[in-house]
């Protein structure tokens, strides 16, 4: 059983993965580090449920599970 919330990282993740292949196809520096910078978030918050469970992770951003 996998949390919905890895889903919805899954889909971050496809979504930041294709914005930065974009903002590098027209060499744009400050989108490509925005956007590795936004992937690079959808990654840590993906290992944080993984790491501690998603009804932590939630709690740890502030949000609810």
């Amino acid at each position: 059983f996998l949390p919905e919330r890895f889903f919805v990282l899954q889909d971050d993740l496809r979504t930041h993965s294709f914005l930065l292949v974009i903002a590098s196809s027209h060499h744009d520096r400050a989108a490509v580090a925005d956007e590795f910078a936004a992937l690079s978030k959808t990654c840590i918050a993906c290992h944080d449920v993984y790491l501690r469970g998603a009804d932590i992770a939630a709690t740890r951003r502030g949000g609810s599970p």
